[in-house]
């Protein structure tokens, strides 16, 4: 929905008024109705008038904003298919001046926590990628633009930015190979002082049916761990994140695993 600041009420709130007011040149009150009922009839249908004026819009970006993201996964696909060496040609995308405001606003806050590592992004390098996508500026768009900066910025290495982070894909085969590998970037951006060996993942697969039995055997900081949960074939179970952090919080390192919702996962 569109902020209700003062400005935007105001002309939602007059938009009400001046529909109300058409409205009743065609269709009039009978002649005993009190002046004072009236006025209440007036005022009440002029508010709902501008909240539906207020929704409508709200509805309007959100469908401009699920326009963008559908339009930039079509081109993020099209641009892996081509191969690493594909890049942008022609003039860059221009993001508008206030957009960019909340893109610097956005990376200084997750520099601010430490999120970017081991070098912080100048915010420069995503108004091309955050402007093609076409949406409305979040923490997930700034991190899905650093991701591929090197299409618009051939030669910036977007791993100088992203060694703290790790998607973990909400919609993919869970195989053991897959689940393998997530134990060990959570065990990379936990950092120092966490440590995980001796990892063994029994899941049967492949499988006919959803649900996969899985049982993880590891070694968490030298002591022996257990995961088990019934998981999804084809769908993310937060069982290894949350023991992980978990693992991580008993290691008192000073540092903490955060989890994002995305697009594509977490």
């Amino acid at each position: 929905m569109i902020p209700l600041r003062r400005p935007v009420w105001l002309s939602f709130g007059a938009g009400g008024v001046l529909a109300t007011a058409a409205l009743f040149l065609f269709v009039r009150f009978p002649d005993d109705t009190a002046t004072g009922v009236q006025i209440f009839v007036f005022a009440a249908l002029s508010g709902l008038i501008a909240y539906g004026l207020w929704s409508f819009a709200g509805l309007v970006s959100v469908l401009r904003d699920l326009t963008g993201r559908v339009r930039s996964r079509g081109r993020r696909a099209e641009r892996v298919a081509a191969g690493p060496t594909h890049h942008h040609k022609g003039q860059l995308p221009e993001l508008a001046p206030s957009r960019k405001t909340v893109v610097r606003r956005i990376v200084a806050a997750l520099s601010a926590h430490g999120v970017f590592a081991p070098a912080q992004p100048d915010p420069a390098l995503l108004y091309a990628g955050i402007a093609d996508m076409d949406g409305s500026v979040t923490t997930e768009t700034v991190i899905a633009a650093m991701c591929e900066v090197d299409y618009y910025h051939p030669g910036t290495d977007a791993t100088l930015f992203l060694n703290n982070l790790v998607l973990l894909d909400t919609k993919t085969e869970q195989e053991p190979d897959y689940l393998r590998q997530l134990i060990v970037d959570l065990a990379r951006i936990a950092g120092a002082g966490f440590s995980v060996a001796d990892v063994v993942v029994d899941a049967e697969w492949p499988r006919e049916g959803r649900i996969v039995p899985v049982r993880i055997d590891l070694h968490v900081n030298g002591k022996p761990l257990v995961i088990a949960y019934a998981g999804d074939i084809k769908y993310h179970s937060t069982h290894i994140a949350v023991a992980m952090a978990r693992g991580l919080d008993a290691a008192q390192t000073g540092r903490r695993l955060a989890a994002m919702w995305t697009d594509q996962g977490f």
